[in-house]
């Protein structure tokens, strides 16, 4: 009913699959317009009915596996191409052409963003559950950083959204928690391009080569 496929693991493989399908048939009538149209109405196309596909519901599905992940990087890539005409550059040179930033790091943002509106009561009450700030008497970088849960498993414990989302909010710096609204904080997260990490490795070194 709500358009997300889930199925009795939370692998959310098909759900990605039926993603992927729906940007590309769009993607592919970007193609075809590629040489009608300029740069600037390509883009409004690709953010009207390509992007949209890869924001709806992106908190509940973000803990896919890394090949899903790196599957729904590649449309993107293929629609960025089309809209700038561009078939030679690598994807970190199409997105910083294009303004854009790798989906990874756009489900991230959203999610920080959910403790944010958590934490300045702009959510449902229910949800006010998921997060607990740190109760420690020690003087901490920030009031606001959360309490990290405790896991017994990596599937369901440290890739879940109550033990990431406290993860990567206490990476944040101070002031962008520290937001006095909604839309400073998203003015400046807008420019927080995740944790910083630069292992080669993980899926978010990964996606920006793809």
């Amino acid at each position: 009913m709500l358009g997300l496929i889930i199925d009795n693991r939370l692998t959310f493989n098909a759900n990605i699959s039926h993603i992927c399908q729906k940007a590309s048939r769009q993607v592919n009538v970007l193609a075809r317009l590629s040489n009608i149209l300029d740069t600037k109405c390509k883009m409004l196309l690709y953010n009207s009915f390509v992007e949209c596909y890869f924001n709806y519901c992106s908190t509940l599905w973000h803990f896919c596996s890394n090949s899903d992940t790196t599957k729904i990087e590649k449309v993107q890539k293929r629609a960025l191409r089309y809209v700038i005409s561009n078939f030679e550059s690598n994807y970190v040179d199409l997105l910083q052409t294009c303004s854009k930033s790798p989906l990874y790091v756009v489900r991230l943002r959203k999610i920080v963003e959910l403790v944010y509106r958590i934490n300045n009561g702009k959510s449902p009450s229910y949800l006010n559950v998921l997060f607990s700030k740190n109760a420690t008497k020690r003087i901490l970088r920030s009031k606001n950083d959360m309490s990290l849960p405790k896991f017994k498993t990596i599937t369901y414990g440290k890739q879940s959204l109550k033990y990431t989302a406290a993860l990567l909010w206490n990476d944040l710096a101070n002031d962008v928690k520290d937001s006095d609204s909604l839309h400073s904080f998203k003015h400046k997260v807008k420019l927080w391009a995740g944790p910083n990490c630069k292992c080669g490795f993980c899926i978010a070194c990964k996606v920006t080569h793809c």
